[in-house]
């Protein structure tokens, strides 16, 4: 039988997203309380950020810590994305080599299991 979580008496504003699932627990529970049924349908988009390798796609859950998301891609690159307006900070390339360089081989390509704060 699953119990509902209860919600917290006074939660903090939600600004940071640190681990899967929002935090250790995963309780995957956000605090705030801008977004309601009826302001819902007028939501649109903030911004959008385009990975800047082709064809590449994020590998694992984003995280957020002061205003930065940080999100991994393939070949285990690393990116920081302003939360607030998706505009690339930096992003680090670990220069791994791929099979056709002599690097190593797995079955289902490179694993990547995000970043960690």
């Amino acid at each position: 039988m699953a119990m509902p979580l209860p919600r917290p008496e006074n939660p903090a504003p939600l600004t940071e997203w640190t681990a899967h699932g929002l935090d250790f627990a995963e309780t995957r529970f956000s605090p705030i309380d801008q977004i309601d049924s009826d302001n819902v349908g007028r939501l649109g988009v903030a911004w959008s950020w385009e990975i800047p390798r082709a064809g590449a796609r994020l590998e694992a859950t984003p995280l957020i810590s002061d205003g930065v998301l940080y999100a991994t891609g393939p070949r285990s690159y690393v990116y920081a994305v302003d939360a607030r307006t998706g505009e690339e900070i930096w992003h680090w390339d670990p220069a791994i080599p791929d099979e056709s360089e002599g690097g190593p081989s797995a079955c289902c390509g490179d694993v990547n299991r995000g970043v960690a704060l």
